[in-house]
């Protein structure tokens, strides 16, 4: 179904439902203020005076965010404003200008404020879409059913079952451009007292179900990775962590293989977005040693979701069992945590591609890509170490 989120006539202010992360939401309620004192037959000056100040705080905020974008992000704005707005926004802006330049430097305030407003409501039009609530809703109910079945086939820890209990609580917001796409992500768990799950909104309201970028389709692809990350579990290292998460995604599907975690052997039908593949294939690589010993990967599963009430209670099960597979390698036998030793290898690489001034996805990538070649062809670079680091990224 199309959905017509960029014909909205009424320039409104948010309110709750519409998460924190999104570009403008301050400038728009400080805006609605504004709009209640004038309307108020008696307002206090000092009130007027606080909310403009606030208010003009925030359009810097908003116009530095918008002139710091790189020109991959500014390309994703133009391609946002040129299929989502409304003609009366577009034809504000002079043809030889660009949306950064216009958005960030050369609009007036006034209108400035109006892209805002316009801004802030497309994503609440998303936000409170029935179908999209709907589609949360059985993406919820449908993840309690599949982790159930789960534990019962044995491969997630019984302690997952207070998982279930905990998914219907986590919020779900429908996040912005500036908050998912231009991070290079399609949606990221917030974790802490004000948790919360930001999946991105679509971009071009003409996009229809199952399109890429379809907001529908997003929440189908990325919810049980997401939950996984809210209620379910976290073995700590990024690309660690990342791999097991969506392992758990695409193996909680129908006839998802839990027990192959290589996404080249999984098939394409299996792979729903394939996501985190190069994290996948780094860890079936630690997990395998030639192609009749390997460590399974109910081991790895079972560690994530287990320790809700006592955390990480199967990971030093897992790091032993990865251990005794490579004790007769050359450079790797007889050596103690071969996980922390890769964990240590990514991370310094990580650290060093972005110093190299690559985003961070990019440098994400890079480093797991580097991080396997060096397992399999020069191992001595993570042998190097062990021993080094090992604070920091041992969790046991």
């Amino acid at each position: 179904m199309e959905r017509n989120y960029s014909s909205t006539p009424e320039l409104k202010a948010c309110d709750t439902v519409v998460d924190y992360g999104t570009l403008g939401r301050q400038v728009v309620v400080h805006a609605k203020m504004a709009e209640g004192y004038v309307q108020a037959e008696s307002t206090d000056p000092l009130l007027v005076n606080i909310n403009s100040r606030m208010m003009g705080a925030f359009i810097d905020e908003t116009r530095q965010h918008i002139k710091e974008l790189e020109p991959y992000q500014s390309e994703l704005l133009d391609e946002y404003c040129s299929n989502a707005l409304p003609k009366t926004l577009k034809d504000q802006k002079p043809r030889n200008v660009s949306w950064t330049d216009w958005l960030g430097r050369l609009s007036s305030d006034e209108k400035h404020v109006e892209f805002l407003k316009w801004h802030v409501n497309y994503i609440e039009h998303q936000q409170v879409d029935p179908e999209v609530q709907g589609e949360i809703y059985r993406g919820k109910q449908l993840y309690k059913s599949q982790v159930a079945d789960a534990i019962k086939s044995g491969w997630l820890h019984e302690d997952a079952h207070q998982a279930i209990d905990k998914v219907d609580d986590v919020p779900v917001y429908i996040g912005d451009v500036f908050d998912t796409l231009m991070q290079e992500r399609t949606a990221y768990y917030w974790g802490g007292r004000l948790s919360k799950i930001v999946i991105a909104g679509q971009i071009d309201p003409g996009l229809k179900q199952w399109n890429e970028g379809n907001v529908i389709n997003n929440i189908s692809w990325v919810l049980k990775h997401e939950l996984n990350h809210a209620v379910l579990g976290n073995l700590g290292d990024r690309w660690l962590n990342e791999a097991v998460t969506e392992h758990i995604a695409q193996a909680l599907s129908y006839d998802g293989k839990p027990e192959v975690i290589d996404p080249s052997e999984r098939g394409k039908r299996l792979e729903i977005g394939r996501f985190y593949t190069e994290e996948r294939e780094l860890l079936a690589a630690v997990m395998q040693n030639g192609q009749e010993n390997e460590v399974p990967a109910q081991l790895a599963t079972l560690a994530y979701s287990a320790g809700q009430s006592s955390p990480c209670a199967s990971y030093p099960d897992f790091h032993y069992a990865v251990d005794k597979l490579w004790s007769d390698h050359e450079v790797f036998g007889g050596k103690d945590s071969i996980v922390n030793a890769v964990s240590a290898r990514a991370w310094l690489l990580e650290r060093a591609y972005l110093w190299q001034g690559l985003s961070r996805r990019n440098a994400e990538v890079n480093s797991v890509n580097q991080t396997l070649d060096d397992f399999k062809n020069s191992p001595q670079d993570i042998a190097k170490l062990f021993g080094k680091y090992l604070g920091e990224f041992t969790l046991v």
